[in-house]
């Protein structure tokens, strides 16, 4: 028990010391690179907080007074969560950049600590550290630097596909799936797209012949709550439409040339090749365990497969949409991992030595990615007070 709780100890050290390691290496980018959302995202932050303090009895006059002297006001374009949460973090730190950039990392460590749980619970204890590897993608390194609302929004993600599956081992409805739903709500409150993951949790569902849970009263009420909860915000949103022009899913994409390979041309700049190649060497030794470890595979071809199939039905394309895939690779290469382990180290190593196995590979794979993998993060310069 003393080896275990000191491996979950160093596992997570480790995590947060990779974390650190990004967050000091881009201290001078203020986040407001991405032109014109993140600057506007951080406006409307900026607008919730004037607002708290402001007379409550006339909320749409003075959201007019304020929209008048700000005219990069756009709080009737986005969900309201990520820039309520900006609205706090103003109150207490003061306005700087650093409150909405602060969510983005402390939302990309949240991230990477559900992808650890989910390694260690169904993979394997020792695979945990190979969460970290997150931390050497493209598309997670650039977005954790931008004051947007897509990383909060994968995180939320994360931590739904995560619950959902913990509450596909039990027997009945239980808290987890209750959590899964909460976070879901959270997530498409934090950015509508985010809702790509609502199908991939139905597939899952119906592949474990859970079904019958959605037709049960405590499901009808908890759906019906949400769906009310909800209903407000996205009716304010539809008189925008931007964000419902965003999505605008179209069959006809499927046999577009363009649209399927949009995503296709841009692996690079999401998981970069380096993790591409490692992921795909790793993969092979899932194949004399494919077998035994094919029901935990098939989750994740599913997570893969239907966020591919929706992302190219939406009219929106970028590659922030995609990130909430890059989970499922780090998961795929420590499955391919864990085969590699009992297939070949641990017949080589003694039994004492096979936890230092993964601690170098997390270390290894993340010199190299210092070496191959340099993501270069936009910044802004140049621009003058007055």
């Amino acid at each position: 028990r003393s080896l275990r709780d000191g491996q979950i100890v160093a596992q997570g050290l480790f995590l947060v010391a990779a974390w650190l390691i990004l967050v000091f290496a881009f201290r001078d980018n203020d986040g407001l690179w991405f032109q014109g959302d993140a600057p506007r995202n951080a406006l409307n932050g900026v607008f919730w907080r004037d607002l708290a303090g402001s007379d409550w009895k006339r909320p749409v006059d003075y959201a007019y007074s304020y929209y008048a002297r700000y005219p990069a006001l756009t709080i009737t374009r986005y969900p309201p969560l990520y820039h309520l949460i900006e609205a706090v973090g103003y109150a207490i730190f003061g306005l700087t950049p650093w409150v909405p950039k602060g969510i983005s990392l402390l939302s990309a460590l949240a991230l990477v600590g559900w992808v650890w749980q989910w390694l260690r619970r169904w993979v394997s204890p020792a695979t945990g550290w190979l969460a970290a590897s997150l931390f050497l993608m493209p598309g997670i390194v650039v977005w954790m630097q931008a004051g947007m609302t897509n990383m909060l929004a994968t995180a939320l993600g994360m931590g739904t596909l995560y619950h959902l599956r913990r509450a596909l081992e039990q027997p009945d409805l239980g808290r987890q799936f209750w959590l899964a739903c909460g976070l879901g709500a959270l997530g498409i409150l934090t950015h509508p797209l985010i809702a790509i993951i609502g199908p991939v949790g139905l597939v899952w569902i119906i592949l474990e012949r859970r079904l019958g849970w959605l037709m049960r009263p405590g499901a009808l009420w908890v759906f019906m709550a949400l769906l009310l909860a909800l209903a407000p915000v996205f009716l304010v949103l539809s008189q925008g439409g931007e964000q419902f022009r965003q999505a605008n899913l179209q069959l006809s994409r499927l046999w577009q040339p363009w649209t399927i390979q949009f995503y296709a041309k841009r692996l690079n700049e999401l998981s970069g090749s380096f993790c591409l190649i490692i992921t795909a060497i790793s993969l092979l030794g899932c194949l004399p365990s494919l077998g035994t470890r094919w029901r935990e595979l098939r989750l994740l071809v599913v997570w893969l497969v239907v966020c591919f199939l929706l992302l190219t039905l939406i009219w929106a394309k970028d590659v922030r949409y995609a990130l909430i895939c890059l989970p499922a690779v780090v998961i795929a290469w420590a499955e391919g991992c864990r085969g590699w382990h009992q297939q070949v180290v641990a017949r080589l190593l003694p039994p004492q030595l096979t936890t230092w196995v993964w601690s170098g590979l997390a270390v290894m794979a993340g010199l190299a990615s210092m070496i191959v993998v340099d993501p270069q993060v936009p910044h802004t310069r140049g621009i003058r007070e007055i």
